[in-house]
């Protein structure tokens, strides 16, 4: 997040201590915390009339921060300081919310309020209320960050209603604004968040708030806080203290497009059913994969597999009423239960496929997740994303957290997995216990692979990169030069001695001395990306376009489908500001991207030169779409768009040099594209792309792509040109 200004905070702090449905259910210290936030808040030199407070108690109170605007806890009390606080304009919106949670019956999310009681449960359905947050109807705030500290299991388990599927505070029907809302909730799907009456202590808000007190400063850095909050509950987990997973919740929107990634704790189970899977070592994802693998493996509709399930149990419980995961639950965690499920299965069994399916194979591998995922410390997506292309190459998507990779490694046998758990000590540092591999390999041979992946360099990307350095000066005016330079990077020894290759001053002359360097790379090596280094005038060589094949046995291709192929962007290079930058703007999307899922935002064909670069400045996309075809160069490159978009800082930019005709569908296909797998690939995803549709749109997109690690440095011009 860019800088802020402290006088342009709002802070909402919601503590509520006391319901009406009566004292048992009152959470002692809530309102306490509140008051401890709305302090830190202030302690950040926010103005205290910025910090509203609204508490609801059940004992003593603690007085609020001198001239902190303060509102009680009731539904409407709530609904009129949200409503307040949509008419402020500001930098940023910090909410922090403790008290009762539930889920519905649709799974839910949602929050008492403290005049709630069982004839009137009145509630915040949370979904919408963060999706008015990033409503019109809520325009004065770009950046939000909601801290939630309630519990998320079943109402139903609670014997309260459970239709509470609405509330104050419903967006439905508003339009959608650019807002980066980043939310931290204290317990996944299922799970209860820790409370102690008699101390009057919350689990999570304990923690956030010890945070916050060693970081008394705005704006918060988010992906710090959900750090150490993680680190925490691995802590207080493996104590046996609490049972809960906090979930981080990173939310953009791009003008009326939601794109939401939550992590870990995704699947709705009962309280009790996510006790009886801790007891077992299993997370509720891993309950959902065990649903879906009998319904395959055995062929079984939903119906029959809720027949064969009720029939293992034999008359334990009163299965009306019992979601079917819930079920799975109770049979899958028990040995006798189980084996009548395996029993039944086998008896219906119909084909050799359905015989074959093995329940207990299954089983063990998720209880091999299961030891990895509660052995490991925190893993970025970085590390993991690196670790599991070791692993398994030519993975097509990439996986949204730790288990899910572990899933994937487990898939190709325990021998992937076991590799995919050691290259992910390599990467960050942290050795696992020997018992946690013991069943699956011997020490001498886990000692081995652990050397051998120690001993191995970092695999990198061979890379050539050919250059047209970019002429000086205000003056300047670009000519297709005599010569250009070569850069190749190997793959362990880095980059090598630069080449100089002679060239025809024509832009025909230049594609004709670069096919044969390119070429000679492909004797080379087997693979490698291709990068043109080229000042902005140079593009309209269109080098993707080239017909290209590596030895005369070969029909020719597009080189954009042959290797992959990026742009690079000489001006950027040559101007120092320019270079600043970049260099800022390639930091802070590395430092996103080890936290978040990549985002695609788009730039409107209407916009001018200075509305591209406001635009890209306050952006926290990690990739930028032209949703134009760029022209000619104008002869005042001030005036180029694509220019625009290096000035403001955008390393990593994609457009079409033919607009399709439907730029939703275009929009959408990227989208996809840009989730399903690892950020730093997309060049060679990008070719695969081409190869599948070499007639379709891909085949007009040109990128940008202005990566540290697939450029030479910076000053590697010809000596004549520096």
């Amino acid at each position: 997040m860019a800088t802020i200004d402290v006088r342009k905070v709002l802070v909402l702090a919601i503590g509520l201590e006391e319901y009406a449905y009566g004292k048992k259910y009152s959470l002692p210290g809530v309102a306490s915390d509140a008051v401890r936030f709305a302090q830190w808040a202030v302690d950040c030199r926010v103005p205290p009339e910025q910090v509203w407070l609204a508490r609801s108690w059940s004992g003593a109170e603690t007085p609020p921060p001198e001239n902190v605007l303060t509102f009680d806890g009731a539904q409407h009390d709530i609904e009129d300081l949200f409503i307040k606080a949509s008419k402020v304009r500001g930098d940023l919106l910090v909410v922090y919310w403790s008290g009762h949670g539930v889920l519905n019956r649709s799974g839910q999310r949602v929050l008492y309020a403290a005049d709630a009681y069982a004839e009137a449960p009145r509630v915040f359905v949370v979904d919408q209320v963060l999706r008015y947050l990033t409503s019109d109807a809520f325009p004065g705030f770009d950046n939000q960050v909601v801290f939630i500290d309630a519990c998320a299991n079943f109402s139903a388990e609670m014997k309260i209603p459970d239709d509470l599927s609405s509330g104050p505070l419903n967006p439905n029907g508003r339009t959608f604004r650019r807002v980066s809302q980043s939310t931290l909730f204290a317990a996944s799907q299922g799970e209860y968040a820790t409370h102690d009456r008699l101390k009057r202590e919350a689990a999570f808000s304990n923690s956030l708030l010890e945070w916050l007190k060693e970081n008394v400063c705005l704006p918060i850095d988010f992906p710090t806080v959900v750090q150490h909050i993680d680190d925490s509950f691995k802590v207080l987990n493996a104590k046996g203290v609490t049972r809960q997973h906090p979930v981080t919740r990173i939310f953009e929107t791009g003008g009326g497009q939601r794109d939401t990634q939550e992590f870990g704790g995704g699947i709705p189970v009962s309280g009790q059913t996510q006790q009886v899977l801790s007891s077992a070592g299993m997370s509720p994802r891993q309950l959902d994969r065990v649903e879906r693998e009998l319904r395959s493996g055995a062929a079984l509709t939903e119906a029959e597999l809720r027949q064969e399930l009720i029939a293992a149990l034999d008359g334990q419980i009163d299965a009306t009423g019992q979601e079917t995961v819930d079920l799975v639950a109770l049979v899958v965690t028990s040995y006798d239960n189980r084996h009548r499920l395996i029993e039944g299965l086998q008896a219906r069994a119909a084909t050799s496929a359905e015989r074959n399916f093995d329940l207990e194979i299954f089983l063990e591998r998720q209880r091999a997740v299961s030891s990895f995922v509660e052995a490991f410390g925190t893993v970025n997506l970085q590390q993991m994303n690196e670790a599991i292309r070791l692993v398994v190459p030519e993975l097509d998507s990439m996986p949204a957290d730790l288990e899910q990779a572990l899933e994937i490694a487990a898939g190709f046998g325990y021998e992937s997995l076991i590799k995919f758990a050691v290259a992910v000590e390599c990467l960050t540092g942290d050795q696992l216990p020997d018992a946690v591999f013991a069943p699956y390999i011997t020490g001498p041979a886990l000692g081995l692979l652990r050397a051998g992946a120690a001993a191995a360099p970092p695999e990198g990307v061979a890379r050539l990169v050919i250059e047209i350095p970019c002429v000086d000066g205000p003056d300047a005016r670009f000519a297709w030069p005599t010569e250009f330079v070569a850069h190749v990077k190997d793959p362990r020894n880095g980059w090598q001695p630069k080449t100089v290759v002679p060239c025809d001053r024509t832009p025909d002359g230049f594609r004709d001395a670069a096919v044969p360097v390119i070429a000679k790379m492909a004797g080379g090596y087997g693979s490698f990306t291709v990068g043109f280094l080229l000042p902005r005038a140079a593009f309209v060589a269109l080098p993707e376009t080239w017909p290209f094949a590596a030895s005369h046995l070969e029909l020719t291709r597009p080189l954009g489908e042959s290797w992959p192929t990026a742009l690079h962007v000489a001006e950027r290079r040559a101007y120092e500001p320019v270079f600043r930058q970049w260099d800022e703007a390639v930091k802070r999307i590395a430092h996103s991207l080890l936290f978040n899922s990549p985002t695609l935002e788009w730039i409107p064909g209407a916009s001018s030169v200075t509305a591209i670069q406001d635009s890209i400045a306050g952006s926290k996309a990690h990739l930028q779409g032209l949703e134009f075809a760029i022209g000619t160069v104008p002869d005042d490159l001030r005036r180029d768009p694509l220019i625009a978009s290096i000035v403001a800082g955008a390393p990593y930019i994609v457009w079409a040099t033919d607009p399709p005709s439907d730029w939703t569908k275009t929009k959408e296909m990227l989208r996809k594209f840009l989730k399903e797998g690892d950020f730093k690939t997309i060049p060679e995803r990008l070719r695969a792309l081409r190869r599948d549709d070499p007639e379709g749109v891909v085949s007009t997109l040109r990128l940008v792509w202005d990566d540290p690690d697939a450029l030479p440095d910076r000053r590697s011009e010809l000596p004549a040109m520096a």
